[in-house]
């Protein structure tokens, strides 16, 4: 499976050959790099809930969900914060930034 965005309330999460069931909490790691250039991503561990699921194509089956985080530890939701702020800088939008 394979996350194609990500935000600070969760992702989007494509699978190939079955759906995920509504309300289905899975288990998290997520690889995400501190760099564009990193070799080495930080591993983030957090739970998700599935929250929507929507078939993408019939042949090969393919479904897109849409996960809810349910649980993350703080530090680990600060490098996903740090990652978001990075990649917003990089397509040139202004991240919101608290102050």
């Amino acid at each position: 499976a394979a996350g194609t965005d990500i935000g600070e309330g969760g992702l989007l999460l494509g699978v190939s050959d079955r759906p995920l069931a509504l309300k289905q909490v899975l288990e998290l790691r997520i690889e995400i790099p501190l760099t564009p250039v990193e070799k080495n991503p930080l591993p983030i561990q957090a739970y998700a809930e599935a929250v929507w699921v929507k078939p993408t194509s019939t042949d090969p089956p393919r479904y897109d969900h849409g996960l809810s985080f349910t649980r993350i530890a703080k530090e680990d939701f600060s490098k996903l914060e740090n990652y978001i702020l990075l990649t917003k800088w990089m397509r040139g939008e202004q991240p919101e930034l608290e102050v």
